[in-house]
């Protein structure tokens, strides 16, 4: 049967009006537009459905509200029926906006329609979330991801597929193909008795393997993280692997062999000839602009996970080219934000430095990415020792990932000030003590006399100074 389309057809539900009748509906209808235009009313279960004949009328529905039996109703097209679908399982914290943004892939989301749920004359918020979809997708699945967290989905309509038959003319509570899980047994998975009266050896669900279940199985516990990281699950696991090794290992490091490994003569040593760019947060905001071909687009609060921001304010600059291609370094020093959110969770970090690691590569396709380290923070509190413990697992992990991209340089700006602070104090010392002092005026004069400093006097040095000030808490790259 060829497509009927319906475009001069509207309607509205039914449900929960009784004995409706088609007088009802006339005399609503005459206060709106003129009796002629219409050329059908047709009343069923769930609707009723209302042909006319001219665009106008119909247009002239839809805009208005009718008030019939004391409930006031609202048309809409028939073609663009509206899909209420029921979402369960997202986090409280999640914002609505994203919700809309995931759901746009089922079909066009009604503007205002994302509703949260209430337990029934509270004001605590249930977990589930409501959503109008036009012009919905056939089908909607019963269970699906956003990002890293799983979600159920329910649609009427008839677009949720049963979780047993795969069919949508029913729900799943009432599949006739439903398995009988009244008496499983979670030891051996047999259906027919408890667990509590097993005789059986344990069997796991998962892999099928006797001798263990479910909760203790190897294989499941790997499946469930990986499906938790999403796409980076290989980065983040080869990222927890290196810590795990790193424990047996020295965590001292020649600060000459370091600089060496982590900042080649062929990516940081010779400066650039083109445009380059610093993202960072308030510490770099700070520096302001120290070369004539640096942007400094650092944004106060900047985080890996919104570094959009930060790219944004780049383009801003009338020096970048819209394709980024003129962009010959850029500058990653962003992560303290992020850990101050999940300092219990460095694998979220490592997923954010990822994600934005990916968007500066396709942003500045031609240019060498140095990414800073995290510094630790100074004190001895918990808070604190929390917060650094999850700051050096993020930092392997970012070293790891750097030598896997020949693009990437990883900047270990810790170890760099703190191995390197005896040594470049002794040739301040000696070298340029008195002159260097006597000029000083200020945190901001002490950063230009530290730089031409290091620029005239150490041509051989030519890498990223650290220059920390504990009067402006600045930090410096270069």
């Amino acid at each position: 049967m060829a497509n009927i389309q319906r475009t001069l057809s509207v309607h509205f539900y039914t449900r929960g009006f009784k004995g409706i009748t088609h007088d009802e509906i006339i005399k609503e209808l005459e206060k709106q537009i003129e009796l002629e235009s219409v050329k059908s009313i047709q009343l069923t279960e769930k609707s009723c459905v209302v042909t006319l004949s001219d665009i106008d009328a119909k247009e002239r529905l839809v805009q208005c509200d009718l008030t019939i039996k004391n409930r006031t109703v609202k048309f809409i097209e028939v073609d663009n029926t509206i899909t209420n679908i029921t979402i369960k399982d997202l986090p409280y914290e999640l914002n609505d906006c994203y919700l809309a943004t995931q759901m746009l892939q089922y079909g066009k989301v009604v503007p205002g329609s994302v509703k949260r749920g209430y337990i029934r004359g509270k004001n605590i918020e249930n977990g589930s979330r409501y959503i109008q979809i036009i012009n919905c997708a056939p089908t909607i699945p019963n269970k699906t991801t956003f990002g890293r967290y799983d979600v159920r989905m329910f649609a009427d309509n008839g677009r949720t597929e049963c979780i047993h038959c795969k069919q949508r003319n029913h729900p799943s509570y009432a599949c006739k193909d439903k398995p009988d899980h009244s008496k499983r047994c979670y030891n051996c998975s047999e259906i027919g008795h408890f667990a509590r009266d097993c005789l059986n050896e344990s069997k796991c669900s998962f892999c099928k393997k006797s001798g263990h279940v479910r909760n203790d199985c190897a294989d499941f516990k790997h499946h469930t993280m990986i499906k938790s990281y999403g796409n980076y699950a290989s980065e983040i696991l080869e990222g927890r692997e290196a810590q795990e090794n790193d424990k047996n290992e020295s965590q001292s490091i020649n600060p000459l062999v370091a600089t060496n490994h982590l900042q080649t003569p062929n990516t940081y040593h010779t400066k650039s000839k083109g445009t380059n760019v610093m993202l960072g947060a308030s510490n770099c905001l700070r520096v302001g602009k120290f070369e004539d071909n640096l942007i400094n687009a650092s944004i106060n609060g900047a985080t890996l996970e919104k570094i959009d921001q930060c790219l944004g304010a780049a383009f801003e600059n009338h020096r970048v080219k819209s394709n980024g291609s003129n962009v010959g370094k850029v500058i990653i020093s962003l992560g303290t934000n992020d850990l101050s959110k999940n300092k219990h969770d460095s694998d979220q970090v490592n997923v954010y430095a990822t994600q934005a690691i990916v968007k500066v590569k396709q942003a500045f396709p031609n240019a060498d990415i140095g990414v800073c380290g995290i510094i630790p923070r100074k004190g001895n509190s918990n808070h604190i020792h929390t917060v650094n413990e999850t700051a050096t697992h993020v930092n392997k992990f970012l070293e790891k990932l750097c030598l896997k991209d020949e693009v990437l340089t990883y900047i270990d700006v810790d170890n760099i000030f703190i191995k390197m602070e005896t040594w470049l104090r002794r040739i301040t010392i000696k070298q340029m003590l008195v002159e260097f002092t006597s000029q000083l005026k200020g945190p901001k004069q002490f950063v230009s006399n530290y730089m031409n400093f290091f620029t005239l006097r150490c041509h051989q040095i030519r890498t990223f100074l650290v220059l920390v000030t504990t009067s402006a808490n600045l930090v410096t790259y270069r």
